[in-house]
């Protein structure tokens, strides 16, 4: 089957309900095989165990439905029936096409991405931080979804770009309710973190777009919305925290050639943090206000 994710057409062998189908017969530019994974790989991937970790020229992703390696343009597993494709599917979409891309020279973003009239604002922050309330908020006012928890971003030039992902959102329970969801209608998907999945097909975007900035959620005990542009190495520390790879990547190591890129990414990316008050629950609008006054 084939689909398109981030702007890249994918053959897959496993089924992805998440992603849109790609009708053009054309020819996929990054794969999802199952298939024979090479004796060397396998035994390299036995004798490290662990969740996951780097070999000579691959990567390799632990799930409950068995591992997978990335390799190349590939992701490759043995594992072939649909209970264990049902347990994988999650971790090759979030892990794999993250490994996936940065052996293309992106970075994946933790975050959710949103855009308007061809700018791109990506919303980050950690869990339980606001982030989704307030990408949700921006939807309601017209702004239309590229990504909901990851946003690969790719230099060229001097602009930084980010292409629509699939049009779906993952909401916690509560974020679900206050949205107006009924629970029932919607497709429930984490039992660790109580999520359920929304088509938002209806405000989905469809073309690469421009990223204008970067804001990362931060709730404080002030009683006032504040915003701040951060910069040298506190910029640094920050994108990399919000690296969906960032806890492989400080185990594998960020070579010097993708440091640079990151790096060059950094150059044209404003990033701010937005702290949002923690005593003012209806702060949402005035964020968005004070987003648009700051980026524009």
């Amino acid at each position: 089957m084939l689909y398109k994710a981030y702007g890249k057409v994918i053959w897959s062998d496993i089924s992805f309900t998440q992603l849109l189908v790609e009708e053009d017969q054309t020819e996929s530019e990054l794969e999802i095989r199952i298939a024979k994974i090479d004796e060397n790989v396998k035994n390299y991937i036995e004798a490290h165990k662990g969740p996951g970790g780097k070999g000579d020229g691959f990567c390799w992703i632990n799930t409950p439905g068995g591992y997978f390696v990335v390799q190349g343009n590939q992701i490759l597993t043995e594992s072939d029936t649909e209970e264990q494709h049902a347990r994988m599917r999650s971790y090759i979409l979030g892990y794999g096409l993250s490994l996936l891309f940065y052996n293309l020279g992106m970075f994946a973003v933790h975050c959710s991405a949103i855009e308007k009239n061809g700018r791109a604002l990506l919303i980050s922050g950690f869990s339980g931080a606001g982030k989704s309330t307030l990408a949700g908020a921006f939807l309601d006012r017209g702004w239309k979804l590229l990504s909901d928890d990851v946003a690969m971003v790719e230099k060229r030039e001097d602009k930084l770009f980010t292409s629509p992902a699939f049009p779906v959102r993952k909401l916690c329970r509560d974020a679900a309710l206050r949205s107006g969801y009924e629970l029932n209608d919607l497709t429930y998907i984490d039992e660790d973190k109580d999520k359920f999945a929304v088509n938002c097909m209806d405000v989905f975007a469809k073309e690469e777009t421009a990223v204008k900035g970067m804001v990362v959620v931060t709730p404080y005990d002030g009683d006032e919305v504040k915003i701040e542009e951060v910069t040298g190495q506190d910029k640094i520390d920050l994108f990399m925290k919000n690296l969906f790879l960032r806890v492989l990547l400080s185990q594998m190591g960020i070579e010097p050639k993708r440091f640079f890129e990151m790096m060059q990414m950094l150059s044209v990316l404003p990033i701010y943090r937005i702290f949002r008050p923690v005593s003012d629950p209806d702060s949402t609008g005035k964020m968005i206000q004070t987003i648009m006054d700051r980026i524009g």
